[in-house]
């Protein structure tokens, strides 16, 4: 070949190696494709991102929330339930677990709520917190001053969203003594849960909060109040339930809650007024025609009968024919001796002619007053000499003779409680409690039921160690739901009434006043009036551990607000006792009262304590209720001149 031709060939050979080897070290990327648009259908099927999931923080309730059962609230109402029901108190029990729904599905539901003591209270918003799939949709919030069935006005309405999250549902600050929430519709077809129920206590100027004007509202939840409430609650929603179950009369079921209930009502305690009228009419209607009741063990039946209408007449005001007929019957049924004999013996509850021919007694004298025939008088004075004179064996027949005698009898036969009082003390358990019969071992919420209302007839003191004790055993013992069960019993067909209601009875009977402490206001000085067994156990002068509690609030919500002002301490007893002993026990328990605030840093210039032991008493001392009363410590604020008394201190 020749050198030229060779040359060109060689150099082409190169060109090529060197375009390969470029080639395959950087490879070009092929040329984009366009996308072609999506059809219109294709676009139709194209999935959105999903909603990202609710995020629900762990529920806090609110300070400022009014209607929380442990600081007083109450659930006076709902929709086809007597009361708040089963269920109700699901709404202000503090936790979200538990959800409430209505007992029916029908809508609109609607739920009336009440503060401490029925008190009136400035509100301004309600939350709810409900589950997001079943909340409430439509909702409507009224107020009522002027009493709990009627004159309502509507202050709010809204659209809640469905939402874990609290809703807040405001309005202007309205002050009122109930307020209705109405549910109207819900997202879940024929099911609406809510989880809680919160009402918000609004600030202003001229107005004070009720823990201020109420100090006591900080121990409530472990008051004997509160569970005498809890009791009342349980007994009247299951006495309707077992009356509709069973449509019949039954004497441990109708009557006992008629008196349970009866009592609570006259105790000022929240009752639904439905349900004792619905218990005293069904009784009314099953009823004979001779006056009797039951087709067997008629004079046990028709007494327990006449008990639970002279109970129910007594505090709803009426007159009830089927008392009289009832009354009527058991007359020719009385001996010449007064004694009314059992004729059907079921311990616990049927046992002893005491307690037939006791409760024959105060309903006779019930028969009495509604009708003027003194037939009745007579028949019940004849029945209490007879208790008066008749031995008691069970503690039963020890608490009927007291109860009998001290609330019917004459002066003389009053006085002979006083014996079988101290054989009912005797008698208490390590526990608090008592039982049955003194053979039995074991208390229960039945026997020492019955004995602290019997003492409380008596006039025993709640602030004595063996009530204080029985307090104790009541409230260690009663259930979730509010029941007291029953236990220890000689009861072959064990229930829960009796035990309940008689809990309830020596609760609500014993403990009348709503609260233990007080505010008043003068131009010049604001008075906080504490009973002393909020403060105090029976003679003593150390704080209980509550008191501080009771005296934190009152310090925070009053005494802070006058912080130069001086503060007298005063202390008060009774009648009971000589006059340097009471003196002196007023004023440890004022001194009491003086060193705490001075450790709470209030400066020891500000405080005087002084003891006035039996001197001022506030109430005649003829009773225990009062002396209870007249047993006192009060903080007085003197106020500087320009101070205002009434500045924030509206009811």
């Amino acid at each position: 070949m020749k050198p030229r031709v060779l040359a060109i060939v060689v150099a082409v050979v190169v060109v090529c190696a060197i375009g390969l080897y470029f080639a395959l070290s950087n490879p070009t990327s092929p040329a984009p494709k366009v996308a072609a648009s999506p059809t219109p259908a294709q676009a139709a099927q194209t999935t959105p991102a999903p909603t990202p999931a609710e995020v629900v923080p762990p529920f806090v309730q609110q300070k400022n929330n009014l209607v929380a059962s442990d600081v007083g609230g109450v659930i006076e109402s709902v929709t086809s339930e007597y009361g708040p029901g089963y269920n109700g108190n699901r709404l202000i029990d503090g936790r979200v677990d538990t959800p409430w729904k209505p007992s029916t599905g029908t809508l609109p539901q609607e739920i009336v709520f009440s503060f401490f003591n029925r008190q009136a209270a400035l509100v301004n918003s309600v939350v709810i917190t409900a589950p997001a799939a079943t909340a409430p949709k439509e909702i409507e919030v009224w107020i009522s001053t002027s009493g709990l069935a009627d004159g309502y006005q509507k202050v709010a309405s809204q659209t809640l969203k469905s939402s874990g999250l609290d809703q807040v549902v405001s309005f202007d600050p309205v002050q009122t003594n109930f307020l209705k929430l109405r549910i109207l519709s819900g997202y879940q077809p024929g099911t609406v849960e809510i989880q809680e129920v919160q009402i918000s206590e609004a600030q202003r100027a001229d107005y004070t909060p009720l823990a201020a004007l109420h100090p006591d509202i900080t121990v409530w939840k472990h008051s004997p109040r509160h569970a005498a409430q809890r009791g009342i609650e349980w007994l009247q929603t299951a006495a309707m339930e077992w009356q509709s179950q069973h449509g019949c009369y039954g004497c441990h079921v109708q009557s006992q809650a008629m008196m349970g209930l009866a009592i609570s009502k006259e105790s000022k305690y929240v009752v639904n007024e439905n349900c004792l009228q619905e218990l005293a009419k069904f009784v009314e209607a099953k009823q004979n025609q001779d006056g009797s009741y039951f087709n067997q063990n008629y004079v046990t039946a028709t007494q327990f009968a006449a008990m639970g209408l002279s109970s129910s007449d007594r505090v709803i005001g009426s007159k009830s024919a089927a008392l009289i007929k009832a009354a009527d019957w058991l007359l020719p049924k009385q001996e010449k001796t007064g004694e009314i004999p059992i004729d059907h013996s079921e311990p616990p509850i049927d046992q002893g002619s005491l307690m037939i021919t006791a409760n024959s007694a105060g309903a006779f004298l019930q028969a009495y007053g509604e009708s003027g025939n003194v037939r009745y008088k007579q028949a019940s004075q004849r029945a209490l000499a007879w208790v008066a004179g008749a031995k008691p064996e069970t503690t039963q027949d020890k608490v009927f003779k007291i109860i009998a005698l001290s609330r019917y009898g004459n002066a003389q036969q009053k006085q002979a409680v006083v014996h079988t009082v101290t054989q009912l003390k005797s008698e208490q358990n390590q526990d608090g409690g008592w039982q049955e019969t003194a053979a039995m071992k074991g208390s229960n919420a039945f026997a020492t039921g019955q004995v602290l209302y019997a003492f409380k007839q008596a006039g025993v003191s709640v602030e004595s160690p063996e009530f204080s004790n029985g307090v104790r055993f009541l409230l260690t013992n009663q259930k979730e739901n509010g029941a007291w069960p029953s236990t220890n019993s000689q009861s072959g067909r064990p229930s829960e009434f009796a035990p309940t209601m008689w809990a309830v009875i020596g609760l609500a009977g014993s403990f009348r006043e709503a609260e233990c402490a007080e505010v008043e206001r003068f131009p010049d000085k604001i008075v906080i009036r504490m009973c002393s067994r909020a403060l105090f156990d029976f003679n003593q002068y150390n704080l209980k551990p509550d008191a501080e509690t009771v005296l934190a609030g009152i310090k925070s919500a009053l005494l802070d607000r006058y912080a130069d002002a001086p503060l007298t301490i005063e202390g008060y007893t009774d009648d009971i006792g000589t006059v340097p002993y009471n003196l002196k026990l007023s004023m440890n328990r004022a001194q009491s009262v003086s060193q705490w605030l001075l450790q709470q840093g209030i400066p020891a210039a500000r405080v005087k304590p002084v003891g006035f032991g039996k001197a001022k008493p506030r109430y005649p001392n003829t009773n225990e209720e009062n002396r209870a009363r007249n047993r006192r410590v009060e903080i007085v604020v003197t106020l500087k001149p320009g101070s205002q008394a009434n500045a924030g201190m509206s009811k």
